[in-house]
């Protein structure tokens, strides 16, 4: 298993900065281009998110396990969830469910956490 991990400042640039962070490690662990993309835009979604609702630095964590399962989670540092429990809006809600195969929302001691999981072989084949 591969584990990265990194926290963004709450500021504009921090989605950018997690985008290349969720590209470089995908790519140092020799993932196909595909789910690089399919990381990248969902890691682009949680995080603007987490920074346009928790107001507070944003923690990222990204998982690739043994066969190939890709298991992405962004915590927002914020207490509580929206009213109404809403995490996603319809937008993010409908991108997120199109590119994953299992979502869900925890609370941890960091805060509200969106998680999201992709199956399959991520790795390219040996040459």
């Amino acid at each position: 298993m591969l584990v990265a991990r990194a926290a963004f400042a709450a500021t504009p640039s921090s989605a950018a900065q997690a985008r290349r962070f969720l590209g470089a490690a995908l790519q140092r662990w020799r993932c196909d281009a595909a789910l690089v993309e399919r990381v990248v835009l969902l890691g682009s979604e949680l995080v603007g998110r987490g920074l346009a609702h928790g107001g507070r630095p944003v923690r990222v964590s990204i998982r690739l396990e043994t066969e190939g399962d890709v298991r992405l989670e962004v915590a927002d540092g914020a207490d509580e969830y929206e009213a109404g429990g809403r995490v996603l809006t319809e937008v993010g809600r409908a991108v997120v469910e199109a590119v994953t195969d299992r979502w869900g929302t925890e609370s941890t001691r960091w805060g509200r956490l969106v998680w999201c999981e992709i199956d399959g072989s991520a790795r390219q084949p040996s040459e």
